[in-house]
């Protein structure tokens, strides 16, 4: 059962800073030998895709599970049907631009931009020249433009408000195969998933979406900006950090906190009651800055986005009045689920004209 296999498995909390956590690496020997996909369950043997519990393109080079314990088909088909809707929805977007992470391929995704209507553009940024963006437009875009005498870009910004059955498939593929991966190298705890009966309903909800919505909650427990400042006196943003935990009446939870907006879905039942009555008991607390988080000093210290000053917690406001969209700019494209700080660049904009636009 989902309860029991889970609570033998080690508690292992990934969160990215400047030093990730050790990746999943398995040698000949210590690798799983799975025949079966912990989603459809049919056989994955020969399945060379290497899954990703949160995609690469938001900074995840290091959860994975081995290849096997998802087949090929699924893999494929969270790729396409699950993750691309999420990381390129009108709200996610521009969160992974404004905030210069790079996908798979080393690329900061693009944007649709607009000088006012029927002026479309494309704002592109490449986090290592000196400026801040290329805007391509075409030539009848440009000619327009100048007609109108319009010198403000306008560029959709990043919203909280993420499309909710999008994110619940997300959530809930994402808490099965976070489950999985505790397993680590203990074959035999993998191989008790694929027919954990109380997993089978969000199982068959994440692969195919049976049933009706599984709701998840969402909320933000720090600014998007937020810095951490680490032992070695580095400063860093966090990209994306996840846990497990059950909840007072044994309902086992998933949450993932993407750039400071946490995300929750429970994985025994069609509910976030569970969740909120937790919430509440725990003043608000977020299950990712519990108390052993709190006093390890390996996490780093919560810092202002805009002056660098410490904090007393993650939702704390600073004296300087910074608003928690600050534009985080300075930062450089991520790098192992880290935003590392650089000098600041200018904000100018080199303009292309190209007629495909």
């Amino acid at each position: 059962m989902i309860k029991h296999a889970s609570r033998r498995i080690r508690t292992k909390r990934t969160r990215w800073s400047r030093h990730p956590a050790v990746p999943f690496i398995f040698s000949n020997q210590q690798e799983p030998e799975m025949d079966r996909c912990i989603f459809c369950k049919n056989s994955s043997t020969g399945s060379r895709s290497v899954e990703h519990v949160v995609p690469q393109a938001l900074g995840n080079t290091t959860q994975t599970l081995p290849r096997g314990v998802v087949c090929d088909k699924c893999n494929n088909y969270f790729a396409v049907k699950i993750e691309k809707p999420f990381l390129e929805s009108e709200t996610v977007l521009p969160l992974r631009h404004h905030q210069k992470v790079p996908n798979k391929k080393g690329r900061v995704p693009s944007l649709d931009v607009s000088f006012g209507p029927d002026m479309p553009a494309r704002l592109h940024t490449f986090p290592r020249l000196p400026f801040a963006g290329i805007v391509e437009i075409s030539p009848s875009g440009l000619i327009a433009v100048k007609k109108s005498g319009s010198k403000v870009l306008n560029a959709p910004a990043a919203r909280d408000e993420w499309p909710e059955y999008v994110v619940s498939r997300f959530m809930a593929k994402a808490a099965v195969e976070s489950l999985a991966a505790r397993a680590e190298t203990q074959p035999q705890l993998l191989d008790s998933l694929v027919d954990d009966v109380p997993l089978e309903p969000l199982r068959k909800y994440a692969r195919y979406g049976e049933g009706p919505l599984w709701p998840h909650r969402s909320r933000r427990i720090h600014s998007c900006c937020l810095s951490w400042k680490l032992p070695d006196q580095s400063i860093v943003q966090r990209i994306w950090e996840s846990d497990l935990f059950y909840t007072d009446d044994d309902h086992l939870h998933y949450t993932l906190s993407i750039f400071g907006l946490e995300l929750t879905i429970d994985m025994n039942a069609r509910s976030t009651a569970s969740y909120s009555d937790w919430l509440r008991d725990n003043n608000d607390t977020s299950p990712l800055f519990d108390e052993q988080y709190r006093n390890s000093p390996t996490n780093g210290i919560p810092v202002c986005d805009y002056c660098d000053a410490e904090l007393a917690s993650p939702a704390t406001g600073c004296p300087c009045g910074a608003t928690a969209t600050h534009d985080a700019s300075s930062r450089s494209a991520a790098q192992n689920g880290a935003h590392h700080c650089t000098p600041g660049r200018g904000s100018q904009l080199l303009l292309v004209v190209r007629e495909s636009i």
